[in-house]
């Protein structure tokens, strides 16, 4: 809108680490500091205009200047110049790679490799960059941001794939489909698996069409690790346990990820991603009023 605002233009996990380091900094920052509420402005852009992007409404955000223009030029993530150019995808996720309406190479791999349908996807995006966005979101609310909405609509992605899609092991996957060949986003679950090997979703019957190929279960296995795949998927569930769905999602990740990942407790590859839901009773001071110049609004306080 003016050039002064702070939305980010990154790749999805770069969405994700941007936003987690502007609420750790407005809150660390020592009060008073103009610091403190300059990176409060910084994220509350950043939250605005993703709702924007995300057609999300009823929010505290409505009518600043971040969110008008995100809901006007649409979901950066899905710029994918086919039939839902620069919507949100219609599971939760935030991210569609690649034109539906062309050849794409990352496709054409994963076909060569045996994990999708060949001729069935159309696009592609990374599920655990969308958990560091997850992750980030959950982070913003618990330190007072007004990110519950987006955490809400995020959150459907992850709790769809554990709870709906009859392989809660995708959560490891390094890559899924979200658009069908020649365009528009698969509507649920089942329509998304259907777009992938059989063979590879259940190692039954698996034959690795190439070297070093791994069927779904292989993966997963191999990734039960402090910084596996898999491991900074139990962060993102920790995040949104409170969420609908969550906490069947988390109790999934709990007792088939948290613990099994034996270097967690050993500290041989360190605690970092061990996040479990918490309950915090702590009250946190309360994050500043932007100026009004700024066109956003205050966080949402404990």
């Amino acid at each position: 809108p003016t050039g002064a605002e702070g939305g980010v233009a990154d790749e999805l996990r770069g969405d994700g680490w941007v936003l987690r380091g502007r609420v750790e900094t407005a809150l660390m920052a020592p009060d008073a500091d103009p610091e403190k509420a300059w990176f409060t402005t910084l994220a509350n852009d950043a939250l605005a205009r993703w709702e924007g992007g995300l057609g999300i409404a009823g929010t505290v955000y409505d009518g600043t200047a971040e969110k008008l223009w995100g809901a006007k030029t649409g979901n950066p993530l899905t710029q994918t110049f086919g039939p839902v150019n620069g919507a949100a995808p219609t599971l939760g996720n935030w991210e569609s790679n690649g034109n539906p309406t062309q050849t794409n190479a990352t496709i054409t791999l994963d076909e060569a490799a045996g994990i999708f349908v060949p001729g069935a996807a159309g696009t592609f995006t990374a599920p655990w960059m969308q958990n560091y966005v997850l992750y980030a979101l959950g982070r913003a609310k618990e330190i007072g941001f007004a990110a519950g909405p987006l955490l809400t609509h995020t959150a459907r992605w992850f709790t769809g794939m554990i709870d709906n899609s009859g392989y809660p092991e995708l959560v490891t996957t390094y890559q899924m489909p979200v658009e069908k060949k020649g365009g528009g986003f698969f509507p649920d679950w089942p329509s998304l698996v259907a777009a992938l090997e059989p063979a590879w979703l259940t190692g039954k019957g698996w034959s690795p069409p190439q070297a070093g190929a791994t069927s779904l279960p292989q993966f997963f296995a191999q990734n039960l690790n402090a910084d596996g795949y898999v491991g900074w998927a139990v962060a993102a569930a920790a995040q949104i346990a409170d969420e609908p769905g969550g906490a069947q999602a988390w109790g999934w990740m709990h007792d088939n990820v948290y613990t099994k990942v034996t270097d967690w407790a050993t500290n041989a590859g360190g605690p970092k991603w061990a996040v479990i839901p918490r309950t915090d009773t702590n009250t946190l001071p309360a994050m500043p009023t932007v100026p009004p110049s700024c066109n956003c609004v205050a966080a949402v306080t404990h």
